[in-house]
């Protein structure tokens, strides 16, 4: 079924930033059999994004927000937004990244909440409350080194028949993402029983696991949701690095992808599930 799908990151345009345009491979995986629309944050004179605001107004069937933002990206008006068009039952995929980016999604509902941040709604697993990523020290737990951008990681699917870890080309259920040097965490948030943790990574530097898909299944609350711990499995730049990224990303960057592209088949067939399940 074709769905008319949002994909919007949390900050304003620009250049030398994670914006929209850095998203495009993401964007035409989608395409194939979806309509989709491609926005960065953008607001009136009153400082509000309409769209975010009035998101059943624009006849979107799902909405995947790319948190890219230091943690103030979004204001409370437009996460209410985002809340009440999840709650009349649309489709909702939340990606963030280390730290505190994307934390002004934690009010959004469960969803929000299965996102781990550095300065609220930290892991409840205290013994993972520390750094992990030994090498970019600006950067805050949680911040999970599953591999260089430009590799890939071996995932752990901890649910193996439910339809977004399924790659019907292969016939196998997914085995790797696109790797990132400190990805966030999520993890299914107390007394929710509609959500299950689908997909475990592994630290390549201290081998700790940390949850990476939380899929919620359709209630009387709210519709189907995604919550990523990183939207680094859908960048660009992860798929390949010759399309570059912005100058604050210094980490040295792996070749793997470029010299096995066929590898990203298994991320490709991820979002096609992401984009049929969440209609």
């Amino acid at each position: 079924m074709s769905a008319n799908i949002l994909l919007q990151t949390t900050i304003p345009d620009a250049f030398d930033d994670w914006n929209i345009r850095r998203f495009s491979k993401l964007a035409a995986t989608l395409a194939e059999t979806h309509s989709v629309t491609k926005r960065n944050l953008q607001r009136s004179e009153d400082g509000i994004d309409e769209t975010l605001v009035n998101l059943a107004e624009h006849g979107f069937d799902q909405v995947w927000i790319l948190g890219v933002d230091g943690g103030e990206g979004l204001n409370s008006t437009e996460v209410a937004g985002l809340s009440r068009f999840w709650s009349a039952g649309h489709g909702l995929l939340i990606a963030r990244d280390h730290s505190d980016m994307g934390a002004c999604l934690l009010d959004v509902g469960p969803i929000g909440h299965a996102h781990y941040f550095h300065s609220k709604n930290q892991d409840p697993n205290e013994s993972l409350r520390c750094r992990d990523d030994q090498d970019t020290l600006s950067i805050e737990w949680p911040n999970y080194h599953s591999g260089p951008n430009g590799d890939f990681q071996t995932i752990e699917v901890l649910k193996p028949d439910h339809p977004l870890v399924w790659n019907a080309e292969t016939k196998h259920v997914l085995q790797e993402f696109p790797s990132h040097p400190h990805e966030g965490s999520v993890g299914v948030p107390p007394g929710c029983s509609n959500a299950e943790l689908l997909v475990r990574g592994t630290s390549k530097v201290s081998g700790a696991k940390f949850g990476e898909v939380v899929a919620f299944e359709e209630c009387k609350e709210h519709g189907r949701g995604v919550a990523e711990s990183s939207f680094h499995h859908f960048a660009d730049y992860n798929w390949d690095p010759r399309l570059g990224c912005p100058s604050f990303v210094t980490e040295q960057c792996s070749s793997q992808v470029l010299r096995n592209p066929n590898r990203l088949g298994d991320v490709q067939a991820y979002i096609q599930n992401l984009g049929r399940w969440l209609s």
